[in-house]
């Protein structure tokens, strides 16, 4: 192979560490359409009952089965916990953390 040979292969390779060209424009324009649509993430009525059962509140905990959806909202959540006088500071310092 003469140096011309692999000066042209060499070309063709991305830096190593590095995504090749068409990669890195894949890669930036994913990124970029996913901008500014972060947002809180909807919790399964199973995860908040058994948090509440950790944090004692069985009562609450049966309230929740009954009346919660599947897919909670943060904001459903929000007005539920309002309706029993809870937030989540409240649920974490029961159950022995800090917010």
């Amino acid at each position: 192979m003469d140096m011309t040979e692999r000066q042209q292969r060499s070309s063709r390779r991305p830096e190593r560490g590095r995504p090749a060209a068409s990669q890195q424009a894949r890669l930036s324009a994913a990124a970029t359409s996913r901008e500014g649509q972060v947002g809180p993430v909807d919790l399964s009525r199973q995860q908040i009952i058994r948090t509440l059962r950790r944090a004692g509140l069985t009562d609450v905990a049966a309230a929740a089965q009954r009346s919660l959806p599947d897919a909670v909202d943060p904001e459903v959540l929000d007005h539920f916990c309002a309706r029993y006088g809870l937030s989540t500071g409240s649920l974490i310092d029961r159950m022995g953390g800090s917010p």
